[in-house]
């Protein structure tokens, strides 16, 4: 009966060890990602805005892939501050990083600096190490076009038909 007890409580402590250490976590796909520079004030390209709808910190990763399965996601530049502003605000370059509480993040994959035409999709995923959160991010996918001096933006398309993931 002793060693009965014992393994009763061994088994305890485990499960509470394992559960000390669990995390919630969410993706979705984005589809049509396009990044098109063919001078270098003329290019189509695509941005993602994610905000955090929780009160904590999550880590994302968006991977985004091209048109021949190469994930060029570390080529992506996250900002905070909307295009174009002087409000905008460089933070990383990567595919990974981290969304504060109910802040907004802009992930952009253009790259004018050279010609090139890149299609593809996104997987976005998350991660908090509050097993309770279910959902923690809700986006939209921004299609713009430039040419010459002016901007032109084509219109945003809601990630996960608008509904947090």
């Amino acid at each position: 009966m002793k060693k009965f007890m014992f393994l009763i409580a061994a088994l305890m402590v485990m499960a509470g060890a394992s559960t000390a250490f669990a995390e919630s976590h969410g993706s979705t796909l984005v589809p049509a990602m396009r990044d098109y520079c063919y001078a270098e004030l003329k290019y189509i390209a695509t941005q993602v805005y994610l905000s955090n709808i929780t009160s904590e910190e999550v880590e994302c990763t968006v991977r985004f892939y091209d048109h021949d399965g190469n994930d060029i996601g570390d080529e992506a530049k996250i900002y905070t501050g909307a295009y174009n502003t002087s409000r905008a605000k460089h933070l990383s370059t990567g595919s990974t990083f981290s969304i504060p509480a109910n802040s907004t993040r802009r992930v952009a994959f253009s790259d004018t600096s050279a010609q090139r035409h890149v299609m593809g999709y996104a997987i976005i995923e998350w991660k908090a190490n509050n097993d309770k959160i279910g959902k923690a991010l809700i986006g939209a996918v921004c299609y713009y076009q430039r040419t010459g001096t002016s901007l032109y933006t084509a219109g945003y398309v809601q990630i996960n038909n608008g509904q947090p993931f």
